[in-house]
């Protein structure tokens, strides 16, 4: 069984109890090997969404906007057989339709960002979340090798942030904003 500690953390003057899963590592002080508790860190493939919504590099501008529509999200990965080789965004289409008028039938990948900028399950939140600003990008598609396991958006990360800012209390009405998703 893995030890829980609850521990007080404080940010912009909310205080809230969080608890932790803790486990267990080695560190080396003065030649001696002690155990140490040490929180673990929520990762990405506890925030991400799951299945992604992919489509074929072969394709073209107004599919991806349709199955953005369709599935009322923000962007489509785009794939040359399994792999993922790119993303369209709502941003990406807008960009397109102010340059030309005939885009919709423009091969996507003409329009897709390239490389892809890409997450582990493994990785925290907190890495994800730097990776995003770094980048400039507000979309991680998930990836286990080679294999898309999920996407995480920066509304996942919002959604973390409101539950782990509530944890363990979180009142019925957060809740129901939680579970929209």
């Amino acid at each position: 069984m893995v030890p829980r500690r609850r521990l007080w953390f404080s940010y912009s003057g909310l205080r809230s109890q969080r608890s932790f899963k803790l486990r267990i590592e080695n560190i080396c002080v003065g030649g001696f090997v002690l155990p140490v508790e040490v929180p673990e860190k929520d990762t990405i493939g506890q925030v991400m969404s799951s299945p992604v919504t992919t489509m074929d590099s072969n394709g073209t501008l107004d599919l991806a906007a349709k199955l953005m529509v369709q599935h009322d999200i923000g962007s489509v990965i785009v794939v040359d057989g399994k792999n993922p080789v790119g993303i369209v965004t709502e941003r990406d289409v807008t960009k397109q339709a102010i340059k030309a008028s005939n885009v919709l039938k423009m091969p996507i990948k003409q329009v897709m960002s390239k490389p892809l900028v890409t997450a582990t399950p493994s990785m925290s939140v907190q890495d994800a979340l730097e990776l995003m600003l770094t980048n400039k990008v507000r979309r991680l598609p998930v990836l286990e090798g080679k294999e898309m396991r999920g996407i995480v958006t920066t509304q996942d990360i919002m959604r973390w942030v409101l539950r782990v800012s509530y944890e363990p209390n979180i009142p019925k009405h957060v809740k129901a904003i939680l579970e929209i998703h």
